[in-house]
């Protein structure tokens, strides 16, 4: 692999980019492309950009003849987050139609491995309940799922990555991620920092004790890698499965914690205010309804307030098993890292 050619599809984005850098830094004789709606943002020396919009087969067409990669990462998606709304037929084109397109491009190019960004949320079939310890074995969200549209697209994307593996042509797998933060984050983590610019931070709902699971994306970008070296190895129990790549899974509110921490805010146990469950749910539901009676998005939606509440928990034992996953950078630091970056280069956080 270390004069391989590499393509990163999404490159550019949050978790592309930590795998443009890690491969530039583990094989500085390869060949690393990227592929990207806007090839200006989080770019690397050493790495080419092309500009290409993953729901154009002309596109990809045109990226792949120019790199003629020997493994695709496939990081590409529309995120929804509980702040932003996208049209289904939109999200369904990029995360659902744009799969297809990828895979069927890299067969036509004789690419020899795939390996997909999924997500966790791909194992919450409902999203009114805690999801405890989630395995790759259990169940995955359906078109009948209580959940929403972001996470049936990386469900029905997911399968269709697991089912284009062939033992001798493309292999491929699907890496179900953690909730991530890192440096380029435009969502997790400055979202945190807002709320300690808003002096937010001493505020929890109910009693704190539900986890969630997180991972760097630094520490994801390698697994992507190893992911990949397993599947050109032929390696057991990788070709053609899904994966949950993790870090852990601390408390969601010692984890929102930790970040106030990194920032320089340490918020001490008789400082935390209890807001009760059921008070914040009817708060909510006041303003989703007042958001959308003066055609706004809401600020604050019970989908959120159950995020905060519930279990959103996946075990990684398989990663570590047939990856040979152990993520390098540990918690603490990869906080420290995030953190100054974001209060670096996010203009809002700079004020």
């Amino acid at each position: 692999m270390e004069t391989a050619s590499y393509l990163v599809i999404g490159g550019c984005g949050h978790q592309g980019a930590h795998i443009v850098r890690v491969l530039l830094e583990k094989y500085p004789k390869a060949k690393v492309a990227v592929m990207s709606r806007n090839p200006n943002v989080n770019t690397f020396p050493g790495a080419q950009y092309l500009k290409g919009d993953v729901t154009s087969s002309d596109d990809l067409k045109r990226v792949f003849g120019i790199c003629k990669p020997l493994v695709v990462f496939h990081t590409a998606a529309l995120i929804v987050a509980f702040r932003k709304k996208q049209p289904d037929a939109l999200i369904q084109a990029v995360n659902v139609d744009g799969t297809l397109k990828v895979i069927e491009t890299c067969k036509s190019f004789g690419v020899k491995a795939l390996v997909y960004t999924s997500s966790t949320s791909v194992m919450h079939i409902d999203q009114s309940k805690p999801m405890t310890d989630a395995l790759e074995s259990g169940p995955e969200v359906n078109e009948d799922s209580k959940t929403n549209s972001y996470n049936k697209s990386k469900a029905e994307a997911d399968r269709i990555i697991r089912a284009a593996n062939e033992d001798n042509g493309l292999r491929t797998c699907s890496l179900r991620v953690a909730a991530i933060y890192g440096e380029f984050d435009t969502e997790q983590l400055p979202g945190y920092l807002n709320v300690l610019r808003s002096n937010q931070h001493w505020m929890q709902i109910g009693k704190g004790e539900n986890r969630i699971s997180v991972a760097y994306s630094g520490n994801v970008a390698h697994a992507h890698i190893l992911a990949a070296e397993k599947l050109l190895a032929g390696a057991e129990g990788v070709a053609g499965e899904a994966i949950t790549i993790s870090d852990g899974s601390p408390k969601f509110w010692e984890h929102g914690r930790a970040v106030y921490r990194a920032a320089g805010t340490d918020v001490k146990p008789n400082q935390i205010i209890r807001i009760p469950y059921g008070l914040i749910i009817i708060v909510a539901l006041f303003e989703e309804f007042l958001a959308w009676a003066i055609g706004r998005h809401p600020t604050l939606t019970r989908e959120s307030i159950l995020f905060s509440v519930n279990d959103y928990t996946a075990k990684n034992d398989k990663a570590r098993k047939v990856l040979g996953y152990n993520p390098p950078i540990g918690y603490e630091e990869s906080l420290e890292r995030s953190v100054k970056w974001c209060l670096e280069n996010i203009e809002e956080l700079k004020k």
